[in-house]
């Protein structure tokens, strides 16, 4: 039986802290790339979208998709994209069960389903590094968190 309800809890807070991060970054400063090969806030927060709606077609049965990644516009665009992905992601995360029990082809291999859609709350707690480092290269040496959001996610019940 496969449980992934506790990556479901990552999920949702990687991506509320991700979007306070990218909140933190100014709305011009949001396209802008330490060097032209690097992706910029705005790009990064599309593929993190991106990664984890492609995760969404193993939970129907599917085989690996890798669907074009998309790019926000706008800061706006970018917290809706993450925010509402992030929570179909989750909710599927919550759900999932024996139909994940079966092996997949990937561009990286053989996987069995229900480790293949780890990869998007990878991606997600990976580039959400990315995001505080792009802050950190713009000058914003502070450390960004929501308290209320780590212990709504991660304490137990009876403190929260």
């Amino acid at each position: 039986m496969v449980d992934l309800k506790a990556v479901a809890r990552v999920v949702r807070w990687a991506s509320e802290s991700l979007v306070l991060n990218l909140e933190q970054i100014s709305e011009e400063k949001l396209d802008w790339k330490p060097t032209p090969e690097a992706k910029s806030a705005l790009q990064i927060a599309g593929e993190v979208a991106g990664v984890m709606r492609n995760q969404m077609h193993v939970f129907s049965g599917a085989t690996f998709v890798s669907d074009p990644l998309p790019h926000p516009a706008t800061l706006d665009e970018a917290r809706t994209m993450i925010r509402e992905t992030a929570e179909q992601y989750a909710s599927a995360l919550d759900a999932a069960g024996d139909e994940l029990e079966r092996p997949i082809s990937t561009p990286f291999g053989e996987f069995w389903a229900a480790h293949s859609v780890l990869f998007g709350m990878i991606d997600l707690v990976h580039h959400h590094g990315q995001i505080m480092y792009i802050q950190s290269l713009l000058g914003d040496a502070e450390m960004h968190y929501d308290p209320e959001s780590i212990k709504r996610w991660f304490a137990p019940p009876s403190t929260q």
